[in-house]
C-alpha cells in the first residue's frame, strides 16, 4: 500500500487487523509432517507477487458481483441473465485506476488467457 493509513483501510474492508494482514502478506507458514508449524519470512518479490495475486483475485470476485447484481437488476426473464457490453482498446495503466478502468482490464485479461 502507499501509506500505512490505506494499509489499514484495506485491512478494514477485507474485515481482518492490519498486523494479521502484514503477517499473512509476508511470511510463509508450514505445517510439517508430525504438526508443528514453520514461518519464513518472504522475500520483497514474493510478498509482492502474493499481494498481487491477492488484488487479481479480490478485483475477480468484485467483478463477478457486480456482474451478478447488474444480471439480476436488469434480466428480464429469469432463464437468461446476461450482460454482452465490452469496449476497451486495451490495456491501460494509470497512477490511480477507476473502477470503471478496473473492469476494461480485467476484461482484457480474461478474453487474453
Amino acid at each position: 500500500c502507499s501509506s500505512p493509513a490505506a494499509f489499514e483501510e484495506l485491512a478494514e474492508l477485507l474485515g481482518v487487523e492490519p498486523q494479521l494482514l502484514e503477517a499473512l502478506l509476508s511470511t510463509r507458514r508450514r505445517v510439517m509432517p508430525r504438526g508443528s508449524e514453520v514461518s519464513s519470512p518472504l522475500s520483497p518479490a514474493q510478498a509482492k507477487e502474493l499481494t498481487e495475486s491477492l488484488a487479481r483475485s479480490i478485483y475477480e470476485v468484485l467483478f463477478k458481483w457486480v456482474l451478478r447484481h447488474v444480471n439480476c437488476a436488469s434480466s428480464v426473464h429469469d432463464d437468461c441473465p446476461f450482460v454482452g457490453i465490452l469496449d476497451f482498446s486495451g490495456f491501460e495503466a494509470f497512477q490511480f485506476n477507476s473502477l470503471e478502468q478496473l473492469f476494461i482490464n480485467y476484461c482484457s485479461e480474461r478474453l487474453h488467457q
